[in-house]
């Protein structure tokens, strides 16, 4: 029966899809992440590159900044300051041109980068009036690196460390090398090549690119070049001559453009002056823009496999590139949830919860914004297609029929249904049965009048999805109650028989009885077109019971997740399954398998919706936006990625308290010995993912101290102070957004033992210890022997006399030291003590570290009506409810000061202690004591030493909050109350 379905997707493939050439022509915006300095620099930007280990540069007013996806670095630049461009080679530099200035960045043995100036080398080539001008194009060579200065050009060798100049009588333009030649404008001279000779040859005399100002030239192919010029025309130079460039209409001027990269598959990225990013495919004659900011995109990078890096006067973006799923926005005119994406002749229809809207075509065939229907103002839930003129809309309250030759919508029925989902009978040609929110609904229609046969409410469930498996039997998906089956009578009047399936029948769930419907079509040697999914996978019916559906047709169990996968065989024969908050696809074929699809960065709140065309697109509906698959983009944009982010170890420091850090050389062959001193030892690490930088994460280890690796986390610097003598070996993972892990190569360290630690010193000690050890010996043994007999008995008796007083002594300054005199627990001393050891140890550790301050209300009324004895029973009484409730070793219960104690809970997050806290307040208040208690709880994970007193002062706070509200209650700091 596989046969048949690959003949089922065939023929899908041919069924002309009329709204995919409306859909087509949205252009949405694909997954894109923003990041700005976090460093004081003046926000103006130039241009942005990334060298081949992920480090970002960016040329600013202030110099260039460097970005590693982690941390920012300002490069200052000689002269002026400001950088206009960058541009990497692939041996480790990134050349710099400035406002009168050129050069390179290069990194140190420790991994600093720093900026080597070229530029009084290069003036010494100019006459004593000449000067450097801005360097705004730089242009990389198998041999030269060249620098357009304006009106002087300069060629650096970096093999030799020299340069060569030419001079124009007015500026040069764009510069391109191309075609094994460097091709380079001369404002009134024209179009020009450096030959072998080291000679500006013209080859475009005579033409208007003579006396014009041409900004770029940018290879379209291996014989032609593209010519932007500043007064908005495009032109093209090849062997025969220069040309007009044929644009497609309303492709931008120009004028309009501010920087253009070539792609792998001679398809061209432009940076639009409007925010605009522009893709064209000169071959096709057709282009595509998306909006990323609000100001003018200034400077582009295309890395391979990296995706697409662009630069605004603000910030810099990184943009997942080829982007087969992309977003529409508010900025299309979609406001609200989409509850249902649907097609009605040659229009996309979309439902929200604030309306329907539609997008249809022009006569020029292109696609307008969505716009609501000004017959709609409700909640729209779904929709069904009756012919290409009439449609049934559930909306709020009512199903409406509308009409799209006379323009209206009106009431199906008069009755109120509150609606949800319509399914069209397979059995009956003029049946509707109407998912309600209480229930369900029967419609018939008879020569264009809709009569209700049926409102069963008497379950009070939630139909969100029906199934007809035979006439008159319904299968109803609900919210939260699980699978029910329904029979009707012939009439579809009435209800004989309504039945609960569940674990009874097979049907099993985990968290919750939800159940979704899905269509997937004939399946191995037996007809099954529907499957029913809950949180543990797919059951079908099999002899009266359900069975697992173990096909792999279906997604395996463990990609289910906690929420069923709603599953859709589109009309291209492919697979499509999706919930709130993942879509996974398998593609039309005997060994595909299932993919989940990383909508992640794209997506807007739940998906609620599906639509699918016959070409393999797909629509998702979430929040105010839709996720769109174009599975031919990544095709003809550019080679899919080929390489994935690895970690680095950016920097090693030796930190001393009060100190600049000092960086250490990475040069694994270095030799890093540290005699053992107060000082830590500092790693900083990066995995350059910019797509996706949220989802990056590390662990680390430190040989020699950690048996193994810490758990996964974000944080990418760690800091170790005050180590042992010993070797040390200190290894990092990284995981990309992409699920791959690297581990970057290990930095290898000694702290040395002090000198009196040392071998030969503790070979000395040892000996001169026991030298003297045995004269002493010697000295004492005969000291006793001639007054062992005369003082035996009287010293046993001493002795045995003063052991007893000691250890008395001992236990009363133990109990005097520690523990308070009235309620047994401890005092302010030990608590101050045992502060000092949990703090360090939640820091180490990271893990969070909670106090409870408890204050007994109205105490002082308390013990003026009781007496202070009955005060002294009473705060004992409480002492005793505390120590009971609080079981691990490692809680400690103080007396913090009269009638408030400390409970310090190391190792606990904000919920346990607030559980604890209440728990202690509802045992006092139920205890046979008259008075209750207040609590302040406050919690940190902490990265200092006053971090302790931050968290005590935060639940001083909140019991000041509890008394301040009527007492007896608790408050969690940060405004949680209970």
């Amino acid at each position: 029966m596989r046969v048949c379905l690959i003949l089922a997707g065939v023929l899908a493939l041919m069924v002309p899809d009329p709204v995919h050439a409306v859909v087509e022509l949205l252009e949405g915006v694909p997954a894109h992440h923003r990041f700005e300095p976090d460093i004081q620099v003046f926000p103006q930007n130039f241009d942005i590159a990334r060298d081949e280990s992920g480090l970002v540069y960016i040329a600013s007013y202030s110099g260039v900044l460097v970005y590693d996806g982690e941390r920012w670095e300002l490069v200052e630049v000689a002269g002026a300051g400001a950088a206009r461009v960058v541009k990497p080679d692939n041996e480790g530099r990134v050349y710099v041109g400035g406002i009168g200035a050129l050069g390179y960045i290069e990194h140190d043995q420790a991994g600093i980068p720093v900026f080597h100036d070229l530029t009084a080398q290069a003036a010494e080539l100019l006459g004593e009036e000449e000067a450097i001008g801005d360097v705004w194009q730089i242009e990389l060579t198998p041999h030269a690196v060249f620098f357009d200065a304006g009106q002087t050009l300069f060629a650096y060798r970096p093999e030799l460390d020299e340069f060569e100049n030419w001079r124009t009588e007015e500026r040069f333009g764009g510069m391109v090398f191309h075609a094994g030649q460097l091709w380079i404008h001369q404002r009134g001279k024209g179009l020009s090549v450096l030959d072998n000779d080291g000679e500006l040859v013209l080859i475009s005399s005579g033409s208007d690119l003579d006396e014009s100002v041409v900004w770029s030239l940018t290879p379209l192919d291996e014989q032609t070049l593209l010519i932007q010029m500043s007064d908005g025309r495009w032109k093209q130079v090849d062997d025969s001559g220069v040309s007009i460039h044929n644009t497609p209409e309303d492709f931008p001027g120009a004028n309009r453009i501010l920087d253009i990269q070539r792609l792998s598959n001679d398809s061209l990225v432009m940076a639009g002056s409007s925010g605009n990013i522009y893709i064209y495919w000169p071959g096709a004659h057709r282009f595509r823009s998306f909006r990323l900011a609000g100001g003018a995109v200034v400077g582009l990078h295309c890395t391979q496999g990296h995706g697409l890096l662009a630069v605004t006067d603000l910030a810099a973006f990184s943009v997942t590139w080829p982007a087969a799923w992309t977003v529409l926005g508010e900025d299309t005119g979609l406001i609200g949830q989409v509850m249902d994406i649907t097609q009605w002749k040659d229009d996309l229809v979309v439902l929200t919860d604030v309306g329907v809207y539609r997008l249809e075509s022009d006569d020029s065939g292109h696609a307008g914004q969505l716009s609501i229907e000004d017959w709609t103002q409700l909640e729209s839930w779904d929709w069904l297609s009756l012919s290409e003129e009439r449609a049934l809309l559930a909306d709020s309250y009512h199903v409406l029929e509308l009409d799209r030759r006379e323009g209206r919508a009106s009431k199906a029925v008069d009755t109120r249904l509150d609606p949800i989902r319509l399914y069209a009978s397979p059995h009956y040609s003029n049946r509707v049965y109407v998912g309600l929110a209480e229930g369900l609904a029967v419609l018939q229609e008879d020569d264009g009048d809709w009569e209700l046969l049926l409102k069963d409410d008497e379950q009070m469930i939630r139909v969100v999805d029906v199934l007809e498996p035979s006439p008159g039997e319904l299968w109803l998906a609900t919210l939260g109650s699980g699978l029910w089956r329904v029979q009707l009578d012939e009439q579809g009047r009435s209800v004989r028989s309504r039945q609960e399936l569940g674990p009874e029948q097979g049907l099993l769930w985990d968290r919750r009885p939800e159940v979704v419907f899905g269509r997937i079509g004939d399946v191995g040697d037996e007809e099954v077109h529907w499957l029913v999914g809950t949180d543990l996978g797919f059951y079908h019916w099999v002899d009266d019971h359900f069975a697992a559906f173990d096909d792999d047709l279906a997604p395996d169990a463990e990609l289910v997740g906690d929420v069923p996968l709603q599953i859709e065989r589109s009309p291209d024969g492919g697979l499509w399954a999706w919930n709130h908050h993942q879509v996974l696809r398998r593609e039309f074929s005997e060994d595909a398998k299932w993919r989940v699809k990383d909508v992640a960065p794209l997506r807007r709140g739940g998906i609620s919706s599906a639509w699918f065309g016959s070409d393999g697109s797909a629509l998702f509906g979430a929040s105010s936006s839709i996720m769109m698959f174009n599975p031919g983009e990544a095709e003809t944009v550019v080679d899919s990625p080929d390489s994935p982010f690895e970690i680095v170890i950016r920097r090693v420091s030796r930190v001393v308290t009060g100190e600049e850090p000092e960086p250490l050389s990475l040069d694994p062959e270095a030799k890093h010995r540290f005699a053992q001193e107060e000082f830590g030892m500092r790693f900083e690490f990066t995995v350059p993912d910019l797509n996706a930088p949220d989802e990056v994460v590390y662990q680390e280890r430190l040989v020699g101290l950690e048996g193994e690796f810490v758990p996964w986390s974000s944080t990418a610097r760690v800091t170790y102070f005050n180590l042992d003598p010993g070797s040390y070996r200190f290894k990092v993972r990284g995981r990309d957004s992409t699920g791959h892990v690297s581990e970057a190569q290990p930095f290898d360290f000694v702290i040395l033992p002090p000198w009196y630690r040392t071998t030969w010193a503790i070979t000395i000690w040892v000996f001169l210890v026991l030298t003297a050890v045995m004269l002493l010996v010697a000295g004492i043994v005969r000291w006793r022997v001639a007054r062992l007999a005369a003082d035996k008995q009287r010293l046993e008796q001493e002795v045995d006399k003063r052991t007893r007083e000691l250890s008395e002594a001992n236990e009363r300054l133990e109990a005097m030291a520690h523990v308070d005199g009235l309620t047994g627990l401890a005092n302010r001393h030990r608590l101050d003590h045992y502060l000092e050891l949990m703090g360090p140890y939640c820091r180490r550790e990271k893990v969070p570290m909670s106090v409870l301050l408890i204050d007994v209300d109205e105490f002082k009324n308390y013990n003026d009506r009781r007496g202070h004895l009955e005060g002294d029973r009473y705060l004992n009484r409480l002492a005793e409810i505390m120590q009971r409730l609080t079981r691990r070793k490692t809680d400690l219960v103080a007396r913090y000061g009269g009638e408030e104690f400390l409970i310090v809970l190391p190792n606990t997050d904000q919920d346990a202690a607030r559980d604890l806290a209440e728990g202690l307040r509802r045992e006092v208040a139920d205890s046979e004591l008259e008075t209750t208690i207040s609590v302040g709880v406050a919690t940190l994970v902490p990265t200092d030493a006053d971090d302790i007193r931050k968290v005590i002062k935060e639940a001083d706070q909140a019991l000041y909050q509890a008394k301040r509200s009527g007492k007896n209650q608790v408050r969690v700091a940060d405004g949680g109350s209970d």
